[in-house]
């Protein structure tokens, strides 16, 4: 039997919606079959499918239909109300010859808990005779609002429980004020312990400090005494015949030294550079002296009726064609200048030593 589907809503991709939804299936039921729409608007439909709020639900709706007709269905789904026309014309069907099942598929989303129902009845007032219908429903259920729902009502009941045991407790004397007594105690602590944790880092750094001071006059005094320990041992070697100033000519000598030899090394790069520009003059001079008297001999030669030689001519197109031998190498042609005219010299085929020849 030929069942065509009307595809209403898209469904998506299982595979990529698997890890956010969670299908459930929520049931079959038994569309009722009118005779016009008044009817099942007054009437709804018997064998209902269980609604949840809030919670989308995938309908699918088939529809058999014994000849040709057009039906026009309701689903009312917990107040979301969907409605769609299956069937084909007279025309269509004279076509076909044959009666069918058709499939229509709904999206809805119920404000409220209630029941999915079907309603069919035959468009322009046909007889509803043989028609039938039944519906699938299938809810699509968020995971993260299904967990979100399920938190929101053990947090319900555990503040719930909560209260019934503090009234039993206060009903049995308990002390209401010790909680608040103990989170004051808990409160305090952490101020008695930054007070101590400040007495504690102000001792350490007054103990930095006073370490400080006696480091820096040790250093002092013993900068004072290796000081006056130099200015004796000064005063000593010079009673002893010591060159006090010997130090200072090296230095200055060596300065002197160092100043004189990169003076030498400016003035060689100097004349280097004198002596390279000479030769570059000369030798352009040179230059133009060749080119000048190549002018003139060409003058003359072209006075005493010589010709200049023309241009050398593209290589000509040459076909070799079939090797000799498989040690035959192919020279290509040249041009080549007789002295009156370019020559073609044609190209050949050359034998090549033969591996392992002797």
């Amino acid at each position: 039997m030929r069942i065509p589907a009307l595809l209403v809503a898209s469904l998506g991709l299982v595979g990529a919606c698997a890890g956010t939804y969670r299908y459930e299936a929520a049931g079959r039921g038994l569309a009722q079959v009118t005779q016009d729409e008044s009817q099942a608007s007054a009437a709804p439909g018997t064998g209902g499918v269980a609604a949840r709020a809030n919670v989308r639900h995938d309908v699918i709706v088939r529809v058999a239909v014994p000849r040709a007709e057009q039906v026009a269905w309701r689903l009312d789904c917990g107040g979301d109300v969907v409605s769609g026309v299956v069937g084909e014309t007279l025309e269509a069907y004279r076509a076909r010859r044959s009666g069918g099942t058709y499939v229509d598929r709904a999206i809805v989303v119920p404000p409220h808990d209630g029941a999915c129902t079907v309603a069919l009845w035959p468009q322009d007032g046909a007889d509803p005779t043989g028609i039938s219908g039944a519906f699938e429903v299938t809810r699509v259920i968020r995971r993260d609002a299904e967990l979100r729902a399920r938190r929101e009502v053990q947090v319900g009941q555990a503040q719930a429980a909560r209260v019934a045991i503090r009234a039993q407790l206060i009903a049995q004397g308990a002390d209401v004020e010790a909680r608040a007594r103990a989170e004051a105690a808990v409160q305090a602590q952490p101020q008695a312990q930054a007070e101590i944790r400040f007495r504690a880092e102000a001792s350490v750094r007054a103990r930095a400090q006073a370490e400080a001071e006696v480091r820096a006059r040790a250093e002092a005094e013993l900068w004072a005494e290796a000081s006056q320990c130099r200015g004796e041992l000064r005063a000593y070697l010079v009673a002893q015949g010591a060159d006090p100033m010997r130090r200072r000519r090296e230095l200055e000598a060596r300065a002197q030294a160092e100043l004189a030899l990169r003076l030498r090394m400016q003035e060689e790069q100097r004349r280097r550079d004198a002596e390279a520009a000479a030769i570059a003059a000369e030798l352009g001079h040179r230059q133009d002296l060749a080119i000048d008297a190549r002018l003139r001999l060409r003058a003359m030669l072209l006075a005493l009726g010589a010709r200049e030689r023309p241009p050398m001519p593209p290589p000509l197109d040459e076909d070799p064609g079939l090797s000799p031998s498989s040690y035959a190498a192919w020279i290509a042609g040249r041009w080549q200048w007789s002295g009156q005219a370019w020559e073609w010299q044609a190209g050949f085929w050359s034998e090549v030593e033969q591996p392992g020849a002797v």
